[in-house]
């Protein structure tokens, strides 16, 4: 367990914090805007795609997910409506 690496995941609307167990006991805080940001850290891939499986089973909307305490090349993906798609148009 030498190897976490904390995530930041902001999702649309106030998750209650008896989530919280359900979502690998990360820290959640309601923020002004109406959204929730959970944060702490996670083992590996496999326990933030648990999480992220949670979270769509919830039917939240997933407006950002960020690695925090890794290398400088850590990824951050913002899914706000106004992001570009990453998907190519099919023709």
């Amino acid at each position: 367990m030498d190897n976490l690496t904390t995530y930041s995941i902001r999702v649309e609307s106030h998750l209650g914090a008896h989530w919280s167990s359900r979502l690998a006991d990360m820290a959640i805080t309601h923020n002004q805007d109406g959204t929730t940001t959970l944060t702490g850290p996670l083992v590996d891939q496999a326990q933030l795609h648990s999480v992220l499986t949670m979270l769509r089973d919830l039917n939240t909307v997933l407006l950002d997910l960020r690695a925090n305490g890794t290398s400088a090349a850590s990824p951050s993906i913002d899914m706000s409506p106004s992001t570009p798609s990453l998907r190519k148009e099919q023709s």
